[in-house]
């Protein structure tokens, strides 16, 4: 269960308490942050140094039964106010990875480069994928992944034949990341993930990764990848705007409902979900549904349409607007909240707030980010004395959408 250090500590808690923490590896630079939070919890734990960077941390604790041959476990966004774990067993990543080796061994990739965070999906792929098939596996350091042009030239030093990142991110590389500069005729595989990909990226992709074929792979944090479409530019026509996900990858079904949304059942399915009242296990043969609006085109591929609730991606990050709602509700003096995210042409999220008080912005964000990631941190916060009202008396929310634009 890979937990990302930056989370605030009250975050860290929550997962801790939840999964009932029995051991835990980290880097020392981090240890005192995690050794506060377990004395917090009232934890007893013992440290055995495992190298003059890591330290193991092993607690009285008991953990929580899993089901058989667990896997991981990744915590997310929840739209209950708090995160949610998802937890995968053995047969689905093996099933997963086994798929990948039929679709991907053919273009011979020997290097693969892993730049997303641990307690993200993707990483799923980027660590095991070339474990199993005998590659060499690249990981670069974060200041390295942050910095566009230091990235490219880490491309450019080490030949990586295939990189798994999101849209946002190789937009980022194209705007930044000077890659008119160098050749990448070295690059066979370029996967992307994570958020809705356009065929206008697409195009200007291949405009620096000539040689290279592209797949956009879809699925929800408790499917991991679930449907998959290899594009080809050339049958593109001048209608189509967002690349498809496509069809089923692996031992799975996928249909729509009466309300468009997107429905998976097969072996790719989390086996359970942690969340503040427990570990649920879910039934076997249990039909998901993602949430994800879709429509079917007449290649039988499904296209992404958009969501019908409040969750949003930011670079691939599921954030749950009501978890950010019930954060800034828990602050004291507020009356209403309302969150509303608009896409212009990347996701920003508002949130106002209904008070009678004066609450400093300075002070609703310093109290955020000691509850959430810096990633689910609104755009901008509005304080207001009264929410406005439609006819049906109820939230305006199309006024407060107007300040935000």
């Amino acid at each position: 269960m890979p937990i990302n250090p930056e989370w605030p500590a009250e975050r860290i808690k929550f997962v801790f308490k939840q999964v009932n923490l029995n051991g835990c590896i980290i880097e020392n630079k981090y240890l005192g942050k995690a050794t506060e939070v377990l004395t917090e919890l009232k934890t007893t734990y013992q440290e055995f140094a495992i190298n003059e960077d890591y330290t193991f941390i092993k607690t009285n604790t008991t953990p929580i039964t899993y089901p058989k041959n667990l896997a991981y476990v990744l915590f997310t966004s929840g739209s209950t106010g708090f995160p949610k774990g998802i937890v995968h067993c053995a047969d689905g990543m093996n099933g997963f990875l086994n798929w990948c080796k039929k679709e991907f061994a053919k273009y011979k990739v020997n290097r693969f480069v892993s730049i997303a965070p641990l307690n993200f999906d993707l990483s799923v792929f980027d660590l095991f994928y070339p474990l199993i098939t005998k590659k060499s596996l690249y990981l670069p350091e974060q200041s390295t992944i942050s910095n566009t042009r230091l990235f490219s030239q880490y491309l450019i030093k080490n030949k990586i034949e295939a990189i798994y990142t999101t849209p946002s991110y190789l937009k980022l590389l194209i705007e930044t990341g000077q890659l008119n500069k160098y050749n990448f005729s070295f690059v066979k595989l370029v996967l992307v993930a994570g958020e809705q990909l356009s065929y206008e990226l697409a195009r200007e992709l291949k405009k620096y990764f000539k040689k290279t074929v592209f797949y956009n792979l879809y699925g929800p944090t408790e499917t991991n990848v679930c449907t998959y479409h290899k594009i080809d530019l050339s049958k593109m026509r001048s209608k189509d705007i967002v690349v498809p996900i496509g069809k089923p990858c692996y031992a799975g079904s996928v249909k729509q409902n009466k309300n468009s949304e997107l429905l998976y059942k097969g072996k790719l399915l989390m086996k359970a979900v942690i969340d503040e009242n427990g570990i649920h296990v879910l039934k076997a043969g249990s039909l998901f549904n993602t949430g994800d609006k879709v429509k079917k085109l007449s290649t039988g591929c499904f296209e992404f349409v958009g969501r019908g609730d409040n969750m949003v991606k930011r670079n691939g990050f599921r954030i749950e607007m009501s978890e950010i709602k019930n954060t800034l509700l828990s602050f004291g003096g507020i009356l209403n909240c309302e969150m509303i995210a608009i896409d212009n042409p990347k996701v920003e999220i508002m949130a106002f707030i209904e008070s009678e008080e004066e609450l400093s912005e300075l002070n609703l964000r310093t109290f955020l980010l000691s509850k959430l990631p810096s990633y689910m941190l609104p755009d901008g916060i509005l304080v207001m004395k009264k929410f406005p009202m439609n006819l049906n008396h109820k939230v305006d929310l199309q006024k407060l959408k107007e300040n935000f634009i």
